[in-house]
């Protein structure tokens, strides 16, 4: 039997100079799928592996991936029911994972079938669509407690968007 590294009161080894750290410089250059990716566990990676023609019932053109974008390292391999695959890249997580919530749109509304990638998303629709619900109630007092724009000229606050507003006084000539 071989030596076993010393311990120290934890049960933790004292000597970590069996463990080596060349795996993180290969994390770093690919730190493999998201938790929202479709691929399985197990599942060939998707740089390995790129669905054909013959993968999909009644799909008679094969869909090749991009090439790699260094400066958009980050790619979502979300696949559609149609079998075809997102590859959107994105330079960082964060936007990958936003990305991907549109996919998923986790976030559901009570009243009607809408889903939303973002809890914001869905407050803007108990607020537009569902105004008299407590949901639809607590998104406007929330939304009013904000500091919104309003056209100067006749007073249209656009639901409390700026971007309303603003669409709005170009389209009314407002200044």
């Amino acid at each position: 039997m071989g030596d076993a590294p010393s311990t120290d009161d934890t049960g933790l080894a004292a000597d970590f100079s069996h463990f080596s750290l060349d795996h993180l410089s290969s994390f770093a250059a690919d730190p493999g799928p998201s938790h929202l990716s479709f691929q399985a566990a197990g599942a060939p990676g998707p740089s390995s592996y790129y669905p054909g023609s013959s993968d999909f019932p009644g799909s008679t053109t094969a869909q090749t991936a991009p090439p790699p974008d260094p400066s958009n390292p980050f790619v979502c391999y979300f696949q559609y029911s149609s079998g075809e695959i997102c590859y959107a890249a994105h330079p960082r997580q964060c936007e990958l994972t936003r990305h991907q919530r549109s996919h998923t749109r986790p976030c559901v509304c009570e009243y009607c079938p809408e889903g939303f990638g973002q809890p914001k998303d869905l407050a803007r629709h108990y607020n537009t669509h569902h105004p008299d619900t407590p949901e639809g109630q607590e998104a406007r007092r929330k939304s009013k407690s904000k500091k919104h724009a309003k056209c100067p000229q006749c007073g249209f606050d656009g639901n409390g968007r700026a971007d309303n507003v603003k669409r709005h006084m170009e389209k009314k000539g407002h200044k």
